[in-house]
């Protein structure tokens, strides 16, 4: 048996009125199980969290989940969260593909983060793996 990809869905909580936000990650959340993913909602892991939690606390409990994952979809306004611009940080380190609700990323050329303007740069060698960060001469 074969087993579903995996994907995380990022994007803006913090600011945003709460049934607006929940009622965006569930339709995405549904879209992409109709698409034949097993889908990490991120929204539904902090509703098992104590209402006292910081920001840095739901990071910390969150992040693992996407260690499970091998994609990530970022959200409309994700370069404004600083939450997602963490987890989209984490999921590059973890070399996963990354989708947004517009387009897929892994076919663009650059990347931009803005946190800490931080800005890398997406490319393929000659056997077609990709990597993230500046070209080394050889």
């Amino acid at each position: 048996m074969q087993s579903k990809e995996i994907i995380y869905v990022s994007g803006p909580i913090t600011g945003r009125p709460e049934e607006e936000y929940r009622m965006h990650f569930e339709k995405v959340e549904h879209r992409l199980i109709r698409e034949g993913y097993e889908v990490i909602n991120p929204v539904k892991i902090s509703d098992a969290c104590p209402k006292s939690y910081t920001h840095s606390q739901y990071l910390k409990v969150e992040l693992p989940f996407i260690e499970t994952a091998q994609a990530i979809y970022m959200l409309e306004g994700w370069e404004k969260s600083k939450g997602a611009r963490w987890e989209l940080k984490k999921a590059i380190e973890l070399n996963l593909e990354i989708r947004t609700e517009h387009q897929d990323i892994k076919n663009q050329k650059e990347v931009a983060i803005t946190d800490h303007s931080i800005f890398l740069s997406e490319w393929y060698d000659e056997e077609g793996k990709k990597h993230i960060g500046d070209r080394k001469s050889e």
